[in-house]
């Protein structure tokens, strides 16, 4: 089975933006552990926190660029931290989407009713992450670093 899924984070940092691409296919192959996971919710609900932790993070360490704290560690930092957060995204939409394809899940209301929240945070906090990275685009350009020295 072949499913859609869209791009996420920023092209600072190598991969797709949410927002502006259109969908590319995933299969099964391309799911979190390469199989349909047993409870996709508490595996989304986990992401998520990881997700929520990495927010606040960047949260922290964007506004720091332009300041006297700005250093290449720093973006170094900012750009490790932003694949991180944005490799869950793309675990967390695989997770949603093995849970709503699992058997028996679009029967039960229970089930239903959990996955549509937790995909409802996860869009909550993927706005925000493309908020932070926006913001990050522009101070990096604004507060542009000199070359890294040579080592």
């Amino acid at each position: 089975d072949v499913y859609k899924r869209q791009g996420f984070g920023g092209a600072k940092f190598g991969f797709d933006s949410f927002a502006n691409y259109g969908s590319t296919e995933i299969s099964d192959s391309d799911l979190p552990y390469g199989r349909v996971i047993q409870d996709p919710a508490a595996a989304v609900d986990e992401n998520l926190k990881k997700f929520t932790a990495n927010l606040t993070k960047l949260k922290t360490l964007v506004p720091l660029v332009g300041t006297n704290k700005d250093n290449h560690e720093l973006r170094d930092q900012i750009g490790k931290l932003s694949k991180e957060t944005n490799s869950l995204a793309i675990a967390t939409r695989n997770l949603l989407q093995s849970g709503f394809r699992a058997e028996g899940a679009g029967d039960r209301a229970d089930v239903k009713k959990k996955l549509n929240k937790l995909m409802k945070d996860f869009q909550t906090n993927l706005s925000t992450f493309e908020e932070i990275t926006q913001n990050y685009k522009q101070r990096e350009i604004k507060f542009a670093l000199p070359p890294r020295p040579p080592k």
